[in-house]
């Protein structure tokens, strides 16, 4: 389904059957008007900067991503840019394209089975950071446990040719936890903080960075997600942002707590 034609959906449509994309759009059309299918369907007031939805989507979606989506708060003069059927690093590396095409101040990458609070882009906007975004727990797989995608660069393996992260073991806020994420002897009291990798399912990021990656030859137009260096696009985009002049710093909100949706898939 496409993003649009989900979005019109929001005019109120009560949608049993989300197969027949064509039928949704035509009665939601229909229900809501001119008025209210800027951005979605619902009218938020105002406000700036300016950011683009940028959504990675598969042949399919979760129910439980749909109806999260359909909470979210997007505002009215905002972009909302889809892509699928692409594996998710030239889907990143097209969104991120179509996002240096629109107006917008800021990317927000919200993947299609990633379930941030409704409110998440005006938190993650009031940090005023570069790079900042919520967190969650891989997807369940058998015989291993779930981690935080929050990581911590360890070494390069040459024999390898890989990159080893090491994932925080708790957010600050566990009681399980025996000292900060940041490995500092304490709880940590700090609602944001940086590391040196997130994963980028509910990421915010500031335009200027694209720009300056490409602008400082970091990396090539079209090439700011890659698994080519081993490990996943997220981790290479953070080890890319970390080379500018001026290295920008990746910052996490452990409030922002999002559901990761699904089992891995083999």
């Amino acid at each position: 389904m496409k993003l649009n034609q989900i979005a019109l959906a929001r005019a109120g449509l009560d949608c049993k059957d989300l197969q027949d994309t064509d039928q949704v759009a035509q009665i939601a059309l229909a229900r809501a008007g001119p008025d209210r299918l800027r951005s979605g369907g619902f009218l938020v007031p105002q406000r700036r900067p300016v950011v683009a939805w940028c959504i990675p989507l598969e042949e399919s979606i979760y129910a439980t991503w749909f109806m999260n989506f359909l909470q979210m708060e997007v505002n009215a003069g905002d972009f909302q840019i889809p892509t699928e059927g692409a594996f998710i690093d030239a889907a990143r590396n097209k969104l991120v394209e179509r996002f240096l095409e629109t107006a917008a101040d800021y990317l927000f990458f919200f993947d299609s089975d990633t379930c941030p609070p409704p409110d998440a882009v005006d938190r993650l906007l009031a940090h005023r950071k570069e790079i900042v975004g919520g967190w969650y727990r891989t997807k369940k797989k058998d015989g291993q446990a779930q981690r935080i995608t929050v990581y911590d660069y360890q070494k390069y393996d040459e024999a390898q040719a890989m990159h080893f992260y090491q994932s925080v073991q708790y957010a600050p806020d566990d009681p399980r936890a025996p000292e900060c994420a940041m490995g500092c002897g304490h709880r940590h009291a700090q609602k944001v903080e940086r590391h040196d990798a997130i994963a980028t399912g509910c990421m915010l990021i500031q335009r200027s960075v694209f720009e300056r990656l490409v602008s400082e030859k970091v990396v090539k137009p079209g090439r700011w997600f890659s698994v080519e260096e081993g490990g996943t696009e997220d981790m290479y985009f953070c080890r890319q942002v970390a080379k500018l002049r001026d290295s920008v710093p990746v910052h996490v909100d452990w409030s922002l707590h999002c559901a990761h949706i699904g089992l891995v898939k083999m």
